[in-house]
């Protein structure tokens, strides 16, 4: 899509690489530059994605035809971002095909029946190894058309900036900080004579069109500012990923536990991530159903209390595990320990 040169054995995408894509408006010939956001495929960072959702947005859910539609996950990820964003338009996109290999086999019908046709624009067939004798890539022209047009409709496309918001975002992209909070973010505003309200205006079109991202209608996640989102992935993944918790504990993770995956001292300084931030994880996760608290103590108690990690809760149904040690189950309706006081019971 970059026409970047052809990499033999290029590792893959781990976390979100963020990098321009231009492309072409079909009806008037100017030049779109787009903030690409490419998500990597490893299972532990799957859940993360939804994080960094917006509209508008133009969406291409990518698949393999060697594995499938239903190995590549095509509905559970369009189901998503539907879910997270109504007004998402997507593209789906085979790729990774080859001369010799299947050809694309996916119901489009089917599809488009359930999603709608304004949600799924179309669907398209790529190879982005160039061909030996043309070095054309076969497809990418027509699916970077197809973006165009798709990107040439959103509301945010042809805005002015002002001279002084235009700084503050050159600043933002160029800045080393993972993060800022709001306060810092309002001081940087205020250095270019911009004043509260346009600053927060300002603040949601970097939203909208994907310099960064913020949570403008949450009480406890509004004050953060997310400038490196592979930063905030990378947290995340450390709780996903956590085989203690997998194992042990199945699913069941104190705030102190997680304290010590935000900040283990055996991790190099930029995978480590100061405790005031370590609420605002919890309650990310919350928000979008990666954990629950299992007790509802309020606000003031999140340092005692314990989650459910959805994604690590053991596979195997708990009557049938359980069944040999404790004969007689006690639970509450929630999350809790079984008769046995040794094995958590999920009811």
């Amino acid at each position: 899509m970059r026409n970047d040169p052809w990499e033999e054995g290029r590792p893959t995408t781990h976390g979100i690489e963020i990098k321009p894509v231009l492309v072409t408006c079909p009806e008037t010939g100017a030049g779109i530059t787009l903030n690409g956001w490419d998500f990597g495929g490893q299972r532990v960072y799957r859940p993360t994605h939804q994080l960094f959702f917006s509209a508008p947005a133009v969406y291409l859910v990518i698949w393999k035809p060697r594995e499938g539609p239903q190995q590549g996950f095509v509905t559970e990820w369009i189901d998503l971002v539907k879910r997270r964003e109504p007004e998402a338009r997507i593209l789906v996109v085979a790729t990774h095909g080859g001369p010799k290999a299947r050809q694309p086999d996916i119901d489009r019908q089917e599809l488009w029946d359930r999603f709608g046709k304004e949600t799924i624009i179309d669907f398209f067939q790529v190879e982005s190894k160039p061909d030996a004798k043309t070095q054309e890539r076969r497809g990418i022209g027509a699916l970077k058309e197809a973006i165009a047009q798709v990107a040439a409709g959103l509301p945010e496309m042809g805005r002015a900036f002002p001279e002084q918001w235009q700084a503050v975002r050159e600043r933002l992209r160029a800045g080393p900080e993972a993060w800022l909070s709001l306060k810092q973010y309002l001081a940087l505003c205020r250095e270019q004579d911009i004043g509260p309200e346009d600053a927060r205006l300002l603040l949601r079109i970097c939203h909208r069109v994907g310099d960064l991202i913020h949570y403008e209608h949450d009480r406890t996640l509004r004050d953060i500012l997310v400038l490196k989102p592979d930063w905030l992935a990378t947290a995340i993944s450390f709780v996903l990923d956590d085989e203690h918790t997998r194992r042990k504990t199945h699913g069941l993770v104190g705030f102190d536990r997680l304290g010590r995956l935000w900040h283990d001292p055996e991790r190099p300084e930029e995978n480590r991530y100061p405790a005031s931030l370590h609420p605002i994880f919890l309650r990310l996760m919350e928000r979008f159903d990666l954990s629950y608290r299992i007790a509802d103590a309020g606000e003031a108690a999140v340092e005692a209390s314990t989650s459910l990690i959805a994604q690590l809760v053991s596979d195997v149904r708990p009557e049938e595990r359980l069944a040999a040690a404790c004969p007689t189950v006690c639970f509450d309706g929630h999350a809790s320990l079984c008769a046995c006081g040794r094995e958590p019971w999920l009811a």
